[in-house]
């Protein structure tokens, strides 16, 4: 009986070092390359990475959600929220999902192309988030997060499809 309430103390304890701020867990590390290489193959689409990021821009996420929907998070050097989605074709729905409340705001030349820019909208959550939304061989991507403009279209500069 002691080994196991000592074992629950012990994992409730460690539990509780890696959280962080008002109760977020820490997401451990990702290596966004190794998982595109990864799952890449099974992909009804080629993969969009960034390549180049700046020192600071740390991956937290990385999956292919269904076999459908690529998915990536990061957290800024600013330590905010950035992701990227991409789905085949079109991708209408996934934008209204990633960007239900969107506000059109023209567009913007980046490294990687022309960017549809939407402006900050709130969330459910109360969060502001704003994207960006691209059509590329045969996939939509969108950029989206807490994170600034300038941010949001550092990482869509980079996004390079494998």
């Amino acid at each position: 009986m002691a080994v196991v309430i000592g074992g629950f103390l012990l994992v409730t304890g460690l539990w509780q070092n890696i959280r962080v701020g008002a109760g977020t867990p820490v997401s451990p590390r990702v290596d966004v390359s190794a998982s595109a290489a990864a799952l890449g193959s099974t992909a009804p689409f080629r993969l969009a990475t960034p390549a180049g990021l700046p020192a600071g821009w740390t991956g937290r996420a990385a999956t292919l959600q269904d076999g459908l929907v690529w998915h990536l998070t990061y957290l800024t050097p600013a330590t905010r929220y950035a992701a990227v989605d991409q789905s085949a074709g079109s991708g209408s729905a996934l934008v209204e999902q990633v960007l239900p409340q969107r506000r059109d705001a023209g567009t913007v030349q980046l490294a990687s192309g022309t960017w549809q820019r939407f402006a900050a909208a709130p969330t459910a959550e109360g969060a502001d988030r704003s994207g960006l939304v691209q059509q590329r061989s045969g996939s939509t991507v969108v950029v989206s997060g807490t994170a600034g403009a300038d941010e949001l279209a550092v990482l869509a500069g980079s996004l390079q499809t494998g």
